[in-house]
């Protein structure tokens, strides 16, 4: 009942504050310098924005530099201060990405279109109306692309959409990807430690809490959403030091919470091996310092083609992620909500239907036999009890494709369950939660590419990211009339969200609850709802998968096994993705 009152009174001064900032607006001279709303000051200079769409409801200030370039002696250092500039910036073309291989397990247009190792870039999209003193809250997009790929200027995740309808300022950004953002190496004073990915995620932050006011947005109410690897990287968030106080509230999407950060050795394990593909010791810095990064890239590949640990056999399916160093990674995410070692701030925790399909398929060509799935199971479990367990659960008909399925368990395991545990641990450790579960296959099919037919007419993982953005458009795709409700319903959640904590409480009208349905806080004393987003109509459902979770809750997450040499050679040939 507290935070209800404290909601409430949130959401009326939000209000009055929006209004007030609207009158500030209009009466602006925007011939004047100072009423110019595509000219910003930063704390390295002025720069200067576009306004987006027919309309120009949106400015976007695109390419700003929050750090300095990564490159040279700064390549695996934290990220550097950026340098002021005489004049004014450009800001008015999307950045390049970070050095990355995109396309193969992304959907349509989440890959950037160039990259480049000079890519710590940032972009801005705000309301036409917002001015220094418009206060809006501010939420910070954290791609995901497995550690790997993705970044803030490309078409999915185009914001200008979520500026206008939720009426907030939204930030997205760069972050050194794969070996360049997380290699480690085991050996030398000045030996790589990793996790630069994620300090850069805070230097973006910083940027925002110091700069953000000037574009209308305000510095005490940020909302950190990301999908995937963007969400691991707010689960970091939520229990690192640093991070504490540089966001107040998060969303976090299709976090496979199950797969396991790296340790240091083993994440030095791959990085020597890197090195060693390099031709440099190591301890030698400034050798890999040396090389471009392209070979970087292709050789940290080959590095990962080849890297296995028997004792944590699914780390294989992310091998560039954050280390637990016990200072930037204080400790694995998962571990940390189930003993309560987070910020308690209000979160909005979620998956997809399907998350699985894409890797599943991708794993096998075609249906494997029931013994090639055993094998899979026991390499990963090493238990054969626990093998057994789930093969009376999910494996009903072994005449069927199995890859349907193990999809399902690899679903409940690495993504549903573990998540449900999360916001389970969250609720009882007193954060307030809300939980979803998307679940709508996009009627535009080619929106994933050439490459993931196997997706067509499926909810495969990312199949909610033209929804959170309302981004289809951009890609030359049409909505469906109960797509376009779907689409601006996550739009009037999240941004409700954004300004007062609860998914409900509209700012702009006082309809949401009667227009797309109330969002039920996730606690027990509710019978445990979640949001299921879909179409025609978006449903509460209780006890979401019950049964399925609680066999996993009881089994366990991030487990580790004894290093088996007996099963080296059957890992190795099975996971040759």
């Amino acid at each position: 009942m507290r935070s209800m009152v404290k909601i409430e009174l949130g959401s009326k001064i939000w209000l009055c504050l929006a209004l007030v900032s609207l009158v500030q607006y209009n009466s602006a001279d925007e011939t004047t310098a100072e009423g110019d709303p595509l000219l910003v000051q930063t704390e390295y200079g002025l720069l200067r924005g576009v306004h987006i769409d027919e309309g120009k409801e949106v400015r976007a200030f695109l390419g700003i530099p929050y750090a300095a370039p990564p490159i040279g002696k700064f390549r695996w250092q934290s990220p550097q201060k950026q340098k002021s500039w005489d004049g004014v910036y450009m800001a008015n073309e999307q950045p390049v990405g970070c050095p990355q291989k995109c396309g193969h397990i992304e959907p349509e247009y989440a890959c950037p279109s160039r990259n480049s190792e000079s890519c710590l870039y940032l972009d801005v999209y705000t309301p036409r109306y917002a001015n220094s003193k418009s206060n809006l809250p501010v939420m910070v997009w954290l791609h995901g692309g497995n550690f790997q790929s993705g970044g803030a200027g490309v078409i999915l995740y185009d914001a200008r959409y979520i500026a206008n309808i939720s009426q907030v300022v939204v930030v997205s950004i760069n972050y050194r990807l794969g070996a360049l953002g997380f290699m480690v190496t085991s050996d030398g004073d000045d030996r790589l430690t990793g996790n630069y990915g994620f300090l850069d995620q805070q230097a973006a932050l910083r940027f925002v809490r110091d700069n953000i006011a000037n574009f209308g947005g305000n510095p005490n109410s940020v909302t950190l959403f990301g999908q995937s690897a963007g969400a691991q990287s707010i689960a970091v968030h939520l229990i690192s030091e640093e991070s504490k106080s540089l966001f107040n509230q998060a969303i976090l999407m299709s976090d496979p919470f199950t797969i396991p950060y790296q340790s240091p050795s083993r994440a030095a394990k791959l990085g020597d091996r890197v090195a060693e593909l390099l031709g440099c010791l190591p301890a030698d810095v400034k050798c890999l310092r040396a090389k471009p990064a392209d070979e970087v890239l292709k050789q940290s590949k080959e590095a990962a083609a080849d890297m296995i640990y028997p004792e944590v056999p699914l780390q294989k399916f992310e091998l560039w992620n954050p280390n637990i160093d016990s200072t930037i990674v204080p400790g694995d995410p998962l571990t940390a909500f189930q003993t309560g070692n987070f910020w308690r701030k209000p979160m909005i925790v979620g998956t997809i239907s399907e998350e699985c399909v894409i890797y599943i398929y991708k794993l096998w060509d075609t249906s494997p036999t029931l013994t090639e799935v055993s094998t899979f199971l026991f390499v990963v479990f090493q238990d054969w009890e626990v093998v057994h367990r789930v093969l009376e659960t999910y494996v009903i008909d072994s005449k069927v494709d199995l890859r349907d399925p193990i999809s399902v368990g690899c679903t409940d395991y690495i993504f549903g369950c573990s998540s449900r545990n999360v916001s389970r641990a969250a609720h009882y450790a007193g954060a307030l939660v809300y939980h979803y579960i998307f679940d709508h296959a996009f009627s535009f099919h080619e929106g994933w590419g050439p490459h993931l037919t196997t997706c067509y007419g499926r909810v495969c993982h990312g199949g909610d990211l033209p929804f959170t953005f309302h981004s289809a458009p951009l890609g030359g795709f049409d909505y469906t009339s109960s797509e376009l409700r779907l689409t601006n319903s996550i739009l009037s959640y999240f941004g409700n969200f954004a300004y007062t904590g609860n998914p409900n409480n509209n700012m702009w009208s006082n309809n949401t609850i009667d227009t797309y349905g109330h969002w039920p806080e996730y606690l027990q004393a509710n019978d445990w709802p979640s949001m299921v987003l879909r179409t025609p109509e978006n449903q509460v459902q209780h006890r979401y998968r019950e049964d399925m979770c609680n066999m996993w809750d009881e089994i366990g997450y991030n487990k580790e096994h004894n290093s088996l040499e007996a099963i080296f050679k059957i890992f190795k040939q099975l996971f040759k993705l």
